[in-house]
């Protein structure tokens, strides 16, 4: 896994969008800011992650990785939750959202901040 923390500042990654685009990030990054409590932090290059947690799978042991994370993609954003369950995939089935497993494509999410609230407050619950 190569996606590990850097030292950019937030803002730096931010300029480097559109103005658009920069404003809706702005807006959801202080979004999640305020549900999670967490400040924001640079992983890879271009995902602004929120928390810590560390991550195991069958490659990669006891790595820190983010617990929420956001991604600006081509026409969309990606929202990164870490939680495979079913609740969050049911939610996003009905309202429209495409996902993967734990990763939501948001297209037009400076007008969806009910439905991020509700995908990171469910990944939030205790199951």
């Amino acid at each position: 896994m190569k996606t590990i923390k850097n030292s950019m500042p937030v803002e730096t990654l931010l300029e480097q969008y559109p103005e658009a685009t920069k404003n809706t990030l702005k807006l959801v990054v202080d979004y999640i800011q305020k549900l999670t409590g967490n400040k924001p932090t640079i992983w890879g290059k271009d995902i602004i992650g929120f928390g810590e947690m560390t991550y195991s799978n069958t490659k990669v042991k006891d790595q820190p990785y983010f617990k929420i994370g956001l991604r600006q993609a081509n026409k969309h954003i990606t929202l990164y939750l870490n939680a495979y369950r079913p609740d969050l995939m049911t939610f996003a089935d009905d309202h429209g959202i495409n996902h993967g497993m734990g990763c939501f494509h948001i297209k037009k999410a400076h007008e969806k901040l009910d439905q991020i609230n509700t995908l990171i407050t469910l990944s939030l619950k205790e199951t």
